[in-house]
């Protein structure tokens, strides 16, 4: 039964201010360009189906869905999407995400930069490297060279994290640098010892320096 509290007359299509549905509404699938139940301002927002899912889209681009995964209901975005929470209450920009990086990879950080999280992969590498945003643990093997550098971020997050291990069993030197900040009151920190020595290295407040901040070996 459909009944117009306001506007419309005799049950015949027109705009109603108030709608009440006693029973279920029945709605076409619709699309992520046109979802089936939409807003009059922006008629490609709104709710549709897709197969045996909920589909929400924002902008005529579906942004998220919901199925049944084994009886309980499961969130699903894309593989670009993040979730985000505010520093305050809605709409006010989001400072902190939690995004999908690389299959079975999971980030987490601030607005610029990793600020730590669950199941990072681990990079390896046999020269020279730069490290990069989404770096957590890195693997070096200095076998083939003398010498090799790992070059810290110029700019890191306040309480970036990384490992970095010497995985080759040999008496050529690792070394990291700083790329400005302090490791523990060095410019850089270098190892030749042949027993695969790590560095858990941690960004955060120093006494003494000259930025107030620095990396520290844990």
């Amino acid at each position: 039964m459909l009944r117009a509290v306001t506007g419309g007359s005799g049950g015949l299509p027109g705009s109603f201010s108030t709608l009440t549905v006693t029973g279920q509404g029945l709605f076409a699938d619709g699309s992520a360009a046109s979802p089936s139940i939409s807003f009059t301002s922006t008629p490609n927002t709104g709710i549709f189906k897709l197969s045996q899912q909920m589909n929400f889209s924002i902008g005529g681009v579906q942004t998220f869905d919901v199925v049944n995964f084994s009886g309980q209901p499961l969130v699903e975005l894309p593989s670009t999407g993040q979730y985000a929470w505010t520093s305050g209450a809605l709409p006010s920009g989001a400072d902190t995400l939690m995004q999908r990086d690389a299959a079975a990879l999971v980030g987490i950080r601030n607005s610029i930069a990793m600020r730590g999280g669950a199941g990072f992969g681990a990079k390896a590498i046999a020269g020279s490297y730069s490290v990069v945003q989404d770096d957590f643990t890195i693997l070096c093997s200095t076998a083939s060279q003398s010498q090799i550098t790992v070059l810290l971020p110029a700019n890191p997050a306040m309480n970036q994290y990384l490992n970095i291990k010497k995985v080759s069993a040999d008496a050529n030197r690792l070394v990291i640098d700083g790329n400005g900040n302090l490791i523990d009151a060095l410019s850089t920190q270098s190892t030749i010892a042949t027993t695969r020595p790590s560095f858990a290295l941690q960004f955060g407040s120093s006494v003494g320096t000259s930025t107030g901040s620095a990396w520290s070996i844990l």
